[in-house]
């Protein structure tokens, strides 16, 4: 009894089958069989174009295989392809069925319009192994490689040379392509871009109250390449510019309670001197019109002493040197870049005197600020039944700091603060927050460069 296929599959079979041939040797002197002169992978991410067969041509591997490497930027969800034998559209390979991530089967003769392969996503930039077998139509997509090329540099800015720094925006282009963006890091100005195929790009670098600037780098074959320093300068900006948040809510009574966290945290009963001369937190922030600072601290006989850098435009004011101030002259000192302009001081004994602000109006002299101008509370931690350690709180008004009135501060201001525990007169002292090498006690000279920074203004208005 004679049995017929149904002729849904007979239609099926004579649409999207191709009888097998001989097998052939190709090309000449390789020892792979295969049925078809040639096989190339043509999709949508080189333009359909079958006639650029140099650069879609796959290579036969093994008996019946192909491959082709191909290389991608990322991210893509999804790529459209065809396989496609002896450089004709009648013997391509396609489906009609859906997405099948990247793997699947393949059918023959699917040479209309929509009958590609649909495959992704390619989640990362590489080079990319299309393989395909025309004896079991299996394809399958997988990334060989990525890029290694690498293009690093420092960003500069021609103000401003203490970190933290700005923070740059780079972005590179390849083409008219934007293939990534990084940002630079602050404490150095470093930045670096990864995973770079060969070619030539073009980098922006970009900040915010910087004018913008470009340099063109080439990458061969994946290499690393310094870029150098680009030194961006500021653009025109006015002479004044008023704070930015975040602001803080301070009441200045000595409490720390209104205090969200601090700037720099030690630990009370750390230091060498004990509870005559220790440091356990110093807190700084800002809002629209004042500078806060608050100092968790135990001492005894003994100077607690915070220094204030601004930056101010009057660069006649400030010290490189405390050893050399008319008021409680320290043996501490200060990078070119970041001299003390203020300071608040106390001598903590069972008689104290202070804490006091007072502006450093030259190498060795200070001026008193009248404590009209500004708020301190210094009262005692009812937890030490020594009595030695203490809460401070101070406010300082931008006008007292920068004296350019109606609460305003240089373009991009920053403050920087540290605080110090420092015996008598020309000593120095075991402890500083933030920490700085060197302060040991032993009265030797001692450089201030870590201070703990306060973005006041960050877009120059």
């Amino acid at each position: 009894m004679k049995r017929f296929l149904p002729l849904a599959i007979l239609i099926f079979i004579i649409s999207c089958a191709k009888e097998e041939g001989n097998p052939l040797i190709n090309p000449p002197g390789q020892a792979y069989r295969t049925q078809y002169n040639s096989m190339q992978v043509v999709g949508d991410f080189q333009g359909w174009n079958l006639n650029d067969f140099e650069n879609t041509k796959m290579t036969l591997v093994a008996d019946y295989q192909w491959e082709k490497i191909v290389y991608f930027n990322a991210p893509q969800d999804s790529i459209r392809f065809k396989f496609v034998a002896n450089r004709d559209w009648n013997y391509a390979f396609g489906t009609q069925g859906p997405d099948t991530g990247l793997s699947g089967y393949a059918q023959p003769n699917c040479n209309g319009l929509g009958d590609h392969i649909t495959a992704g996503p390619l989640r990362q930039a590489g080079y990319w192994k299309f393989q395909f077998n025309e004896k079991t139509l299996r394809y399958q997509i997988t990334l060989v490689s990525t890029p290694r090329g690498k293009i690093y540099g420092v960003v500069a800015f021609a103000d401003d040379t203490v970190p933290p720094y700005p923070e740059a925006t780079v972005r590179v282009y390849k083409d008219t392509l934007q293939v990534a963006m990084v940002k630079s890091d602050t404490l150095n100005g470093k930045y670096e871009v990864k995973n770079l195929d060969d070619g030539t790009y073009k980098l922006f670098f970009q900040a915010t109250g910087y004018n913008p600037e470009s340099l063109t780098v080439t990458i061969s074959g994946w290499n690393e390449v310094n870029a150098g320093t680009v030194v961006l300068t500021p653009s025109a900006v006015g002479e004044y510019a008023f704070a930015d948040g975040p602001f803080v809510s301070i009441t200045v009574d000595g409490s720390l309670s209104d205090w969200l966290s601090a700037a720099v945290m030690d630990t009370i009963g750390d230091s060498p001197w004990g509870l005559y001369g220790d440091l356990g937190a110093l807190y700084v922030g800002h809002d629209a019109q004042n500078l806060y600072i608050g100092l968790h601290y135990a001492a005894r006989d003994n100077a607690v002493i915070i220094y204030i850098n601004v930056n101010n435009s009057d660069t006649t004011d400030g010290t490189l040197d405390g050893n050399s101030l008319d008021w409680f002259p320290r043996n501490f000192q200060f990078p070119d870049s970041t001299p003390a302009e203020f300071i608040i001081a106390k001598w903590a004994s069972a008689t104290p005197y202070g804490p006091y602000l007072r502006h450093i109006t030259s190498d060795s002299t200070t001026q008193e600020v009248p404590s009209s101008d500004y708020s301190i509370a210094d009262v005692p931690d009812t937890t030490d039944p020594t009595g030695r350690t203490r809460f401070m709180e101070v406010r300082i008004p931008y006008d007292v700091l920068y004296n350019l009135g109606q609460s305003r501060v240089l373009p991009f201001a920053k403050i920087r603060v540290v605080t110090v525990i420092a015996g008598g007169d020309h000593w120095n002292g075991p402890e500083s927050l933030p920490e700085n090498s060197g302060t040991n006690g032993s009265g030797t000279p001692t450089l201030l460069s870590n201070m703990f920074v306060e973005v006041i203004d960050r877009d120059g208005h």
